[in-house]
């Protein structure tokens, strides 16, 4: 979230009027970090634009109210759970090459930027405002994407994969 909140005091330099949204808790965050997205939250030129919204039960309504959705992440464990589902809502995604790169095609079906790159992560979310052509292309070559396979059912499949894999090595080990 920081990374994310970093790119928005880029982008509210460029595009005046951009409101940005965090859906999810960032208390579960370390206490470091926290106070990082408290402080950054709190910057004069984001006061009012950055909406926190811990504890969304229904997230996919609110992602339909989005321009796209940008996903910062550092590590992302298994199938990009969030990405995914923004893309099979028709959302277009910017993400990292770290939290969705196996799933998304540069250019294609989403914007991919190297992990902890800041100015690449704003020129990405200025790209997509700037350029709504662009941004409703992306989003409809990422729903294809999802609904050629993959789909929730094979993040699922791929999750319990993981632990039949791990708990297979525990018992011949």
């Amino acid at each position: 979230i920081d990374l994310f909140l970093e790119a928005c005091l880029r982008v509210v330099k460029v595009h005046k009027t951009a409101q940005f949204v965090i859906i999810g808790d960032p208390q579960n965050a370390e206490e470091a970090m926290e106070a990082s997205i408290q402080r950054l939250a709190a910057e004069p030129s984001l006061k009012g634009r950055v909406h926190l919204l811990p504890g969304q039960r229904n997230v996919p309504a609110w992602m339909l109210r989005f321009d796209f959705l940008v996903s910062p992440s550092r590590w992302e464990v298994g199938s990009p759970l969030v990405p995914m589902e923004a893309m099979a809502l028709g959302i277009p995604v910017l993400a990292t090459d770290t939290s969705s790169g196996e799933l998304i095609t540069d250019g294609k079906d989403g914007l991919i930027v190297p992990t902890g790159d800041i100015p690449a992560l704003a020129d990405g979310m200025l790209r997509l405002l700037k350029d709504p052509k662009l941004a409703a292309r992306l989003g409809a070559a990422g729903r294809r994407t999802v609904d050629k396979g993959n789909s929730l059912e094979r993040y699922a499949q791929d999750v319990m994969a993981a632990y039949d894999e791990v708990l297979t090595d525990r018992a011949a080990g």
